[in-house]
């Protein structure tokens, strides 16, 4: 599976002769990271919500948020990063 913004990134590629110097491209590889922050992110509140925290909660262990983000990570590359 990729991302809105993988594909995009692939469509370029194919459409210009020399994608890697266009600011579309350019823009669109700072986007990519834009959203892979995102996706991140919402899955490690989405795993902090499921063990009962709340994201505002100042009390979670510095372990825990730092556990949900790196599982949010195996998450995003393991279904985001399969076909590079």
């Amino acid at each position: 599976m990729k991302t809105a913004m993988q594909e995009m990134i692939d469509w370029i590629e194919e459409r210009f002769n020399n994608p890697k110097e266009t600011e579309v491209l350019k823009k669109a590889s700072e986007l990519l990271e834009k959203e892979k922050d995102q996706i991140i992110t919402d899955y490690s509140n989405g795993l902090l919500y499921a063990l009962g925290y709340n994201k505002e909660d100042k009390n979670i262990e510095y372990g825990i948020i730092m556990q949900s983000k790196a599982e949010a990570d195996i998450y995003y590359n393991e279904t985001y990063n399969q076909n590079k």
